[in-house]
């Protein structure tokens, strides 16, 4: 597949003789890079320098095709390698490319004084000040350096954060179904699913976590103006979240409002358990069910395939379902309406979840 798109390009090109040329082989390993940028690969591949794409480089009919993976259960997953100097090996990981804003080769990267534990300074991107993140070194892999050799920029809930990797694989697409929920038994605060690629266990890095750890004490202090709740009678919520950071965020929201709640862990958890409280229920469910909260990305079914179902079943009209995530583009918004959400709230943000819940509850 990755030779057939390497070879239209080259044909477009009209540059004979491919296989002799030393930058293609470049090309080859690293083909993903125009899938995300669409800019010339010779740009990429000049030392130290950031591309000087923007995002209205990216092609309308890419993002229409990423679109409309989402809204089928699938997804695309750029994998990376970290290398853990403990053992000397290279740990597999990987990142959703709806996260993903660009990648390079890594610039020359600016320290700065008193940063959070991680942050091991910052870059200058067409005048966008973006904060640099050492993956590697904030999982104790190895210790913290800018001596990296790739940046991947990405953006949560309407903030841009550089993280250095060590390596970079590939760009697959997966069907959500193969992405499956960690072992319980492993405990890692940093690992929100792992999936299987060609043979090897690709770790997905729970990346809204590491984040709310460089900003903890921001987001509890934001839960403390959370208010209790005067209402004239009990409201039953039921959310989903793959992230253990989120989830206790929610959890901690809801009980300063004195709702009552269940969670589920992933999409299809979420949706069995659904599906149960309406089949017993029937057409009085929105009498035991007050308000959905999803998620968009999590192992077995992402949100926006919960959202298409649960939107289908006459059983939850008049139920509201809320999208929860920080993956706050356009794009995912736009998606999320054509599913029939009723709103988008950004995660992380308590008072703004309070605040949206109480309005679909009309408290």
């Amino acid at each position: 597949y990755q030779y057939s798109l390497l070879k239209k390009k080259i044909k477009k090109l009209k540059i004979n003789n491919f296989l002799k040329d030393k930058r293609l082989k470049k090309w080859w390993k690293l083909d993903f890079f125009n899938k995300l940028t669409n800019i010339p690969k010779e740009k990429i591949f000049r030392k130290n320098k950031m591309n000087t794409a923007t995002k209205n480089d990216k092609s309308l009919n890419d993002a229409n095709e990423r679109s409309n993976l989402a809204g089928n259960n699938k997804m695309e997953l750029l994998i990376f390698g970290l290398v853990d100097e403990k053992t000397g090996t290279t740990i597999d990981c990987g990142i959703n490319v709806f996260k993903v804003r660009e990648v390079l080769e890594t610039p020359p990267i600016n320290s700065i004084p008193l940063t959070n534990n991680g942050v091991v300074g910052m870059v200058n991107l067409r005048g966008q000040i973006i904060s640099v993140i050492d993956l590697p070194g904030t999982l104790n892999l190895s210790p913290l350096t800018k001596d990296r050799k790739f940046l991947i920029i990405t953006e949560y809930n309407n903030s841009k954060q550089g993280f250095l990797v060590d390596k970079l694989d590939n760009i697959v697409r997966l069907d959500w179904s193969e992405i499956k929920s960690p072992p319980t038994m492993s405990n890692n605060m940093s690992l929100t699913a792992i999936t299987e690629v060609e043979g090897k266990l690709v770790s997905i890095l729970d990346v809204e976590n590491i984040i709310a750890n460089l900003m903890n004490k921001k987001y509890q202090d934001t839960i403390e103006h959370v208010e209790k709740v005067n209402k004239t009678k009990e409201y039953f919520i039921y959310f989903v979240d793959d992230s253990k950071t989120a989830r206790d965020l929610i959890t901690k929201t809801l009980d300063k409002m004195q709702m009552k709640y269940k969670y589920a862990e992933n999409g299809q958890e979420a949706f069995d358990a659904l599906m149960n409280m309406a089949s017993l229920h029937g057409d009085k469910l929105k009498d035991h069910l007050s308000l959905v909260l999803t998620d968009i990305e999590m192992p077995e079914m992402d949100g926006f395939t919960l959202v298409k179902k649960l939107k289908e079943d006459k059983r939850f009209q008049g139920i509201p379902i809320l999208m929860h995530s920080s993956l706050t583009g356009g794009s995912n918004r736009k998606l999320g309406e054509q599913m029939g959400i009723d709103d988008f709230i950004d995660k992380f943000n308590p008072m703004d979840l309070s605040k949206i819940i109480q309005k679909h509850l009309k408290i």
